[in-house]
């Protein structure tokens, strides 16, 4: 059989899907279909200009990039890890 046949078999017929057998759920007693059942999304909000993200460590990235919150301002170490003082 060509590929081009296989194929059109799978796509118009079903042939070749999965072979594990699944159920078809019901709607909920008194519920509709065109309600969209989905969790409640949690947001963190920044306190200093309303910036929205979806997660913790986006909030983080938010606040050092454009706020420079937790980021050290005083310099102790140079560039190999000496501390500034080492030399004079």
């Amino acid at each position: 059989m060509s590929f081009k046949l296989k194929a059109w078999l799978k796509a118009k017929l079903g042939f070749g899907g999965s072979s594990i057998p699944y159920k078809e759920f019901n709607d909920e007693n008194g519920s509709t279909s065109e309600e969209v059942k989905v969790e409640p999304m949690t947001y963190y909000n920044c306190d200093h200009c309303g910036y929205r993200s979806s997660t913790q460590k986006g909030l983080r990235s938010h606040l050092l990039t454009c706020h420079k919150i937790g980021v050290g301002t005083g310099r102790t170490l140079d560039a190999c890890g000496r501390p500034l003082s080492y030399f004079g």
